[in-house]
């Protein structure tokens, strides 16, 4: 509790020693670009050397921040009302660019759209360097921050301002040799963790409050319909099924010319989401023993104060590439001993390749991992039953081992009524160039989703955000809620409860699991029944 405590009180004073300087500035309204930035996992503070070097290189020009704290004030909105006096603002969660064609209205005034276009800074050269932010932002994210008109035109209404992967965070500080490498596939990593029970070590810790478990099962699907399987998945198709000849859904992939059906129920029988599923309740069910039941009831903040600090033999906890930073301020760099690992491939991407045994001994898929990241220069000999060619079986293994959700709820938009647009834009060009990326890096350990040689800042940065960092460099990218079915008719994954699924297979009290196999095919089930109200409030006909 003392931790906690401390943690709370510094996260206030940071806060407020940041932002109190700039308001005790004396201000001209004129002359003073005012800054909004809502405060999550990354905090507030990586915007001070950004606003340093802004008022450095605009004399005349000062910047003023003020945060809001996650949750309280949905910041878009007050943007779309035409309400906000802001003329930029860093927010969360926005999925911003799916508002770029609604009107707005600002003193009388009537617009197109809440958010001004930066199209024009997108495409041109960012000052002293050689790529623009289009050229320079990693594809993923400038794909889904594209705004398509209906004339196909496209147009940017928003910017990436960060990216903090999910994934499996070790404490270096409990490792030990005897242990070995960390494993490829989820077969391992079960295994991984019975050999830690036996040995005394709570495996990981999680809360039921907020599971990023439940961030990592979608990268196993992931993983498992690969890169275009799971974008037709977002895209809202049905891609394990096909349209017979006599018009009817069938199960089956399609052929020669075949229909796959888009925006219908059988989309949620996809067989990634399935085996994601089973690889959780496997890891997650009570009776294996991999975390303590009484842990995952706490708030995220106290299971990750016993995660860090190591007095209970926790080796591993899911979290993502802010944790260090929210907690930072409470503990010594000795404490914060921790990397990021990868996320191991989902071991039924072996069958689907046809490369398990027929026992589903995954060892040739876990060997062709150690090939592709590296660890061994050579291939393993092996024959695919669904005849796959060598080279597509590796091609696979490598995009599924690179898989990383994006966090693309990071957007930086302008209020088309500001009245310092132009300003604002510099701004976001700063914060996509190599000096306000070195900036942000030393202050807060990560960056926007751009191309940037990490070895420039290794020393200034931590291992474990280094790991991070790299992370998104390498990774293979997919999102989420990309289709109005997911953004504006509220589907998920799973929607047949509120609570999140990790309390479906992690809840002590039987009564309150359920089985992979009946979360799928319930999910399934209660996803028909209301298929035409998803398609409805999605706008689909």
């Amino acid at each position: 509790m003392k931790k906690l405590l401390l943690l709370t009180m510094s996260m206030m004073l940071a806060a407020t020693s940041v932002f109190g300087l700039y308001a005790c500035t004396k201000e001209d309204p004129e002359k003073t670009l005012y800054i909004e930035i809502e405060n999550a996992g990354f905090g507030v503070n990586w915007i001070e050397p950004l606003i340093d070097i802004f008022e450095e290189e605009h004399p005349g020009i000062k910047v003023k921040p003020s945060s809001i704290v996650k949750g309280s004030v949905t910041m878009i909105d007050k943007v779309k009302s035409g309400s906000t006096t802001q003329d930029l603002l860093f927010v969360e969660n926005s999925y911003a660019h799916n508002n770029a064609d609604q009107k707005v209205t600002s003193n009388g005034v009537i617009y197109d759209s809440p958010y001004a276009e930066i199209s024009d800074i997108f495409l041109e050269k960012i000052p002293g360097e050689s790529l623009s932010i289009a050229e320079k932002m990693l594809p993923a994210f400038l794909d889904f921050n594209t705004f398509t008109q209906s004339d196909g035109s496209k147009k940017y209404y928003t910017m990436p301002w960060m990216q903090g992967p999910v994934g499996i965070v070790v404490n270096n500080n409990l490792w030990k040799d005897e242990y070995g490498k960390f494993p490829n596939t989820t077969d391992d990593f079960a295994e991984f963790c019975n050999m830690l029970k036996n040995k005394g070590v709570t495996p990981f810790i999680y809360s039921l409050e907020t599971s990023y478990w439940d961030d990592i099962y979608s990268v196993w699907m992931a993983q498992y319909d690969g890169q275009a399987g799971i974008k037709s998945f977002y895209d809202g198709y049905a891609s394990y099924y096909h349209v017979d000849e006599s018009g009817n859904i069938v199960e089956g992939v399609a052929q020669n010319g075949e229909e796959t059906p888009r925006y219908v129920p059988e989309m949620m029988l996809d067989l990634g989401l399935r085996e994601a599923l089973g690889v959780l309740e496997n890891i997650l069910s009570p009776e294996k023993g991999f975390s303590d039941s009484d842990d995952i009831t706490l708030d995220f903040t106290l299971v990750q104060n016993k995660f860090l600090e190591g007095d209970d033999n926790i080796l591993m906890m899911p979290n993502g590439g802010w944790l260090e930073r929210e907690m930072e301020l409470n503990y010594d760099s000795d404490e914060l001993n921790i990397s990021m690992a990868k996320i191991p491939v989902v071991s039924a991407l072996g069958d689907k390749l046809g490369i398990n045994g027929a026992d589903g001994d995954d060892s040739i898929l876990s060997a062709i991992i150690d090939y592709v990241d590296g660890t061994t220069e050579v291939l393993p000999e092996f024959e695919s039953s669904k005849g796959y060619a060598d080279e597509e079986v590796v091609a696979v293994v490598r995009e599924a081992r690179s898989m990383v959700p994006a966090n693309h709820g990071f957007a930086a938009v302008i209020p088309v009524y500001s009245t310092k647009i132009d300003l604002a834009k510099e701004f976001l060009q700063l914060v996509a160039s190599d000096r306000g990326i070195e900036a942000m890096l030393k202050e807060c350990g990560s960056m926007a989703p751009f191309k940037y040689n990490l070895e420039s800042v290794k020393g200034d940065l931590s291992p474990f955000m280094f790991s991070v960092n790299n992370m998104v460099q390498e990774g293979t990218y997919f999102f989420t809620k990309e289709c109005s079915l997911f953004m504006k008719g509220n589907l998920k994954l799973i929607n047949q409860f509120s609570e999140k699924v990790s309390i479906k297979f992690g809840a002590s009290d039987q009564k309150d699991r359920q089985s992979a196999n009946k979360v799928y095919s319930e999910n399934y089930k209660y996803v028909a029944d209301r298929w035409d109200t998803y398609k409805r409030d999605a706008g689909i006909a």
